[in-house]
């Protein structure tokens, strides 16, 4: 019986780009394996477009179907997806998983394979996936339409290599070495599953010196796992240079396998018939195609879909909103606080003031209460005094008298002063209503210093 569905029994074209090269195959159906019918290569043409050269090729060698294998970004995604679901449902869980897993909202198309399927000790329910953006897939479709061949989908070019990896050494490493990247697996053990990442290592790097950092960085990634031996693919082919700085980087100790990608391609373009022969996307051979138009855009599953989702955003905004507007509401009332807050600091501060003012006019007060008026005239004299004391001339006492008035005594050295010292007095004390009269004056035995005596009085007491 025939091993391959009806559709496949036509050759199929697999088109591979290493990073750098592309590579085609056409294959034909035979037993108990696919016939390689011819083999081409092509270098220096971009991947964003699928060269007409190779599609040429493949339509001259009877190829009917297209498949291709390109370089993507490997994740691993844990999950279980529900047996009974719809292709399309599937791609449409698995590309929102992806795009919550990297933070990359452009998720168009996944293509998946079970890790499991490698037999390499993975982890149960574990996808390993790649994305594609939907207009690339388009335009790859649309160059084989017009070319007169089907496009069966585009597979990871990683997962291709995985799977050949896989089928020969399952218990060893993998380090696939392209120009400028490079994807690292590690089979598992008893304590841990089965990893794959990538690795700031590529062709490209290897030819040049690596900083110190990167360097032990990959030198302690390469050491956790230094007893499984290491499987390593070349692109773009290994010298023995390159071998040596490999052999540095991953442990001299350590057992290596250099594997020339050049020598391998055929093996890895296998890969991708792989899933074809078996009718499920598993294995290296995974593939994801364009999106095939929507038998009935009423479907219960994808309506129920998005009214999930669509209740799910409305429950978030109206969550967000609610949220929007008690923080509003909080900000209004802590500005109202603020003002209300400034202002009372302001009147405390304003009535401390006033406070003070009034506790110093009360004091002021208090002082007045307590406090004996001078006598009548004696700021008066005072003031002459001040004004009209001559030089050498001192006051000594000034006293009120009993019926009225103020003597007032003191010392001068000038004598003829007196009469100056007399004038300035009655003048200033006229004011007041009050005369001046000197009642004596005498020298101080020993000096020569004279003492004087005022008698100052109202004009009505003057003799």
């Amino acid at each position: 019986m025939w091993p391959f569905s009806s559709k496949m029994r036509s050759r199929v074209a697999v088109v591979l780009h290493d990073g750098a090269v592309w590579h085609a195959y056409v294959f034909a159906p035979a037993r108990p394996q696919w016939r390689l019918v011819a083999r081409t290569t092509l270098a220096g043409q971009s991947r964003r477009v699928l060269p007409d050269v190779l599609l040429d090729f493949a339509e001259k060698h009877g190829a009917r179907r297209v498949r291709l294998a390109l370089p993507r970004n490997i994740h691993t995604l844990r999950t279980e997806l529900p047996v009974d679901a719809e292709p399309e449902e599937v791609q449409t869980a698995m590309a929102f998983e992806l795009s919550s897993e990297t933070g990359d909202d452009t998720v168009a198309r996944v293509v998946a394979a079970e890790a499991e399927s490698f037999e390499m000790g993975a982890s149960p329910a574990t996808l390993l996936v790649a994305s594609f953006d939907e207009e690339t897939l388009e335009r790859y479709a649309a160059s084989c339409r017009n070319a007169g061949l089907i496009f069966d989908g585009t597979g990871a070019f990683e997962l291709a290599v995985l799977g050949g990896h896989a089928r020969n050494r399952p218990a060893a490493r993998l380090l696939l070495l392209e120009p400028d990247a490079g994807f690292y697996v590690v089979p598992g053990t008893e304590l841990n599953p089965m990893t794959v990442g990538s690795v700031a290592l590529g062709m490209e790097t290897v030819q040049h010196e690596l900083d110190d950092e990167r360097r032990e960085r990959l030198q302690r990634r390469f050491a956790l796992h230094q007893a499984l031996p290491l499987a390593v693919w070349c692109v773009g082919g290994v010298n023995e240079v390159r071998r040596r700085q490999l052999q540095e980087l991953v442990g001299m100790e350590a057992e290596i396998e250099f594997h020339d990608f050049e020598r391998q391609t055929e093996d890895v373009a296998r890969q991708m018939l792989a899933a074809v022969e078996a009718g499920v996307p598993a294995g290296g051979g995974a593939l994801v195609g364009t999106r095939p138009p929507e038998k009935d855009p009423h479907r219960a599953g994808t309506w129920l879909f998005f009214v999930i989702v669509l209740a799910t955003a409305i429950a978030l905004g109206a969550h967000n909103h609610n949220l929007k507007s008690r923080l509003h509401g909080l900000q209004v009332k802590t500005e109202a606080w603020e003002t209300i807050s400034e202002k009372r600091k302001s009147l405390d501060a304003k009535y401390a003031g006033m406070r003070g003012e009034k506790t110093r006019c009360e004091e002021a007060c208090e002082l007045l209460a307590v406090r004996t008026p001078l006598p009548p005239g004696l700021q008066a004299l005072l003031d002459s005094l001040d004004e009209s004391m001559p030089e050498f001339t001192r006051v000594t006492t000034i006293q009120q008298m009993a019926g009225g008035g103020f003597e007032v005594r003191g010392h001068t050295a000038v004598q003829h002063r007196l009469k100056e010292l007399l004038d300035s007095l009655a003048a200033g004390m006229q004011a007041s209503g009050q005369t001046v009269v000197l009642r004596s004056q005498k020298q101080i035995e020993g000096t020569m210093e004279y003492e004087f005596v005022f008698a100052i009085g109202s004009t009505e007491d003057a003799p």
